[in-house]
Order: structure tokens, then sequence, then C-alpha cells
């Protein structure tokens, strides 16, 4: 730990180092032709105890941690298989990452890292489980109090990778989660960029009587604060899991650009806050997307590519550019350009799509092996534009192409 009480306390380190991560032993080699012995597994620690706690006492914070440069690592790596048949160890990482509950924190650049490698397996052993960890900033007011901590940092870059040991069977590769929360509070970076990379969840113990349940998604979330991006770069990021952006109770996340890309499904909801992407927002999700009820996407240009169902429920933008298996609209669709290419589409009687007189729709419907319906009023099995869907569209001009199997 490195913490400064937030109340009265002042950290002043230039440049912190942190390292928590474990390593296991080598398995021994065993006797003759006998089996080895199996690696020891390897755990990363806690190391997100970086920047400010509440503390004791009452009045107005003037607390502070001040930083140059952070380097936090948690990482976890298996010992490798000692012999014949002998299984590598698995690698689990910790938690690494920064915390302000109150007062001041401030660093020029922050690098956390909670990898986890599993260890290689002897002569026809299996290689051992590699688990990512967490990687983040969580950013808080003092405890029981709505005194908020002033966060400003250069850049921020998180890594979490899980990377299964080799072996006659290779070790499952886990990935873990990154987290940037801020709850009452105001927070600025220049840049941010995460990276969470595994092939199938970690599974975590949650509740009383503990569940094994997969981790849970990579995570922003600003509750009644502030969260800037002030670079030219980006709020960024990538990760295998699944994802989810929030603005809430007046929350208001401001970045130059949103780069996001996510393994499974990708969840926006700022109803009752504000996110504000001056440049491009482009999210990319290997499932669903989901924009809620109230949660309109702003930026200069709007770019989604889902792998399967899309919902958006607003946005204003120049240009917005769509391409999910079903796309659905359940609020108003303002921009200039939009580009929508789709296996169906759904345009709710609360949703209306482009600007009239102003807008350029263009609309694909993809080739599903299914005729392709405009007008009438019943919806068919493939895509399907209802007379009552297409009086929605307001627009300049509105041009659809089917794809070779519709008509």
């Amino acid at each position: 730990s490195a913490i400064a009480q937030s109340l009265n306390g002042t950290l002043r380190i230039d440049t912190l180092t942190v390292d928590a991560s474990g390593r296991g032993g080598q398995g021994g080699v065993g006797d003759g032709t006998g089996a080895g012995g199996r690696g020891g597994d390897g755990f990363g620690g806690f190391a997100s105890n970086i920047g400010t706690a509440s503390g004791l006492g009452d009045g107005t914070p003037a607390g502070a941690a001040l930083f140059n440069t952070v380097v936090v690592t948690s990482s976890g790596t298996g010992g490798d298989g000692g012999g014949n048949g002998a299984d590598g160890g698995d690698g689990v990482g910790g938690a690494a990452g920064i915390l302000a509950r109150g007062g001041q924190v401030s660093a020029a650049s922050v690098l956390a890292t909670a990898n986890g490698t599993g260890g290689s397996g002897g002569t026809g052993g299996a290689g051992g489980i590699g688990t990512g960890g967490d990687v983040g900033a969580r950013l808080t007011v003092r405890f029981e109090t709505t005194d908020p901590a002033t966060v400003t940092i250069g850049t921020l870059t998180g890594n979490s990778i899980g990377t299964g040991g080799a072996g006659a069977t290779a070790g499952a590769s886990q990935y873990g989660r990154s987290y940037l929360e801020v709850v009452g509070s105001n927070a600025t970076f220049q840049d941010v960029a995460f990276t969470v990379s595994g092939e199938t969840p970690r599974v975590d113990m949650i509740g009383d009587p503990a569940v094994r349940t997969p981790v849970a998604p990579s995570l922003i979330s600003v509750d009644g604060g502030s969260l800037d991006v002030t670079s030219a770069s980006t709020l960024q990021v990538n990760t295998d899991g699944d994802l989810a952006i929030e603005a809430l109770n007046g929350g208001a996340i401001r970045t130059v650009s949103l780069i996001t890309s996510s393994g499974g499904s990708t969840t926006i909801r700022s109803d009752t806050g504000l996110i504000d992407v001056a440049a491009t927002m482009l999210v990319e999700t290997g499932g669903d997307f989901f924009a809620g009820p109230g949660s309109s996407l702003a930026a200069a240009d709007v770019n989604i590519n889902a792998a399967e169902d899309a919902t958006v429920d607003g946005v204003q933008a120049n240009s917005f550019t769509l391409a999910a298996d079903n796309a659905r609209f359940t609020g108003d669709i303002g921009a200039s350009t939009i580009t929508v290419a789709s296996s169906d589409i759904d345009i709710s009687s609360t949703a209306t799509l482009g600007m009239a007189g102003v807008s350029e729709v263009n609309l694909t419907a993809r080739p599903n092996g299914q005729l392709t319906v405009i007008g009438g009023d019943t919806e068919g099995p493939g895509y399907t534009l209802t007379r009552t869907e297409a009086s929605r569209i307001e627009a300049a001009s509105v041009a659809l192409v089917a794809g070779q199997a519709g008509s």
C-alpha cells in the first residue's frame, strides 16, 4: 500500500513501484520412470490501495497522494511440472490499481498489471490454468460523507491477461476484468486504455453461500461525478468478456473518443447521466449491443458493430453506422448520414430514423435465406420493414439494398 489519509495526510513519491506478484515452485522430477510433481500455484496479491483512504475525523479534506510514475503489478505465475506426467501449476492474477476516497490524487502515468500465466506441463502433463485478475481505478467520496475525490492523471493503462501453460493439454486461459469507477467525485485523464484477454471467463465465488459465478463485466461507471478524458487519444477498453458503460445520477463521461471491443455483450446506460464523445464512438461487440431507454449516443461519429442483436434508444451524431443481426430502434436516431446493415429491422412506435429533409438513410438487408419484405402490416421470418415502420423514417433520401438471397 501507499496511502495518504484524505482528511489531512500528504504523500509525495516521484516513482512508485509496487509488486505483489506470486510464483509457484517447479515440481519435483520424480525417481526413475516415476511421475514428476505438479508445479506449484502462483497467486498475485492485493495491490490496489494506492492513493488516498478516508481516515478518521471530521473537517474539510486537504489530504493528497502525489505521484509522478506509478507501476503496480499483481501477477501470478504457475510453476512448471517437474517430470513425466506432471501438470503445470495455475497462475492467478490478483488486484492492481489506484484508489481515491476523498482528497486529491495525481500522477503523470499509472500502469496496472494483473496477469495470470499457467506453468508448463512436464512430458505428457497438462499446462496450468492462467487466470487474469482485476485492474483499474476506484475513485469515490470519503466514507460516510459527500466529500469528493479530485483525481488528475495523465495516462492510465491496465492489463489483465490470462495465458494457459503449454502441455500435452494446454491450460485454460481465463480472462479477468477492468474497472474505472467514479462516485460523487471528479476525475480527469489524458488517456485511458485497458486490455483484458483470455478465452473463457474467470469463475468467482459470489454470495453467501458462495456460488460459482462468471466474472463480472469490465466496467466504466460514473455515479454522480465526472470523468473527463482530454487527449486526442482515447478512452479505450478491449476485453474478451462483457463490457458495461454507465453514467448515473447526474454523472458525466466526457471524452474525445470512445473505442471499445468486447468478446461478449456491450451495454451502455446514460438515462440519468451524460455520455458525450467529441469525435468518434466505435463499439465492436461479439454479442449483443444494448443502449437502454434514455441512453442516447452522442458523438460526431457513432459506429456500432454487433455480432448479434443491437438495441439503440437514441443517437445525436453527424454520422451513424450500425451492423447487427437484428437492428432495433426505440428512440430518435438523429444523424445526417445513417447506414444500417442487418438481418432484420425494428423501428418501434417511440422511434424515428433520421431527420426530415436532412438525413441520408441507407439500409442493407443481409441475406438470411428468407424474403425481404418492404411494406404491408405483418412481420415476416426474414428482413421486414412494414409500412408503419417505414413511416417512421424521416429523411431527404432513403435507399434499401437487399442481399442476393432476398427479393
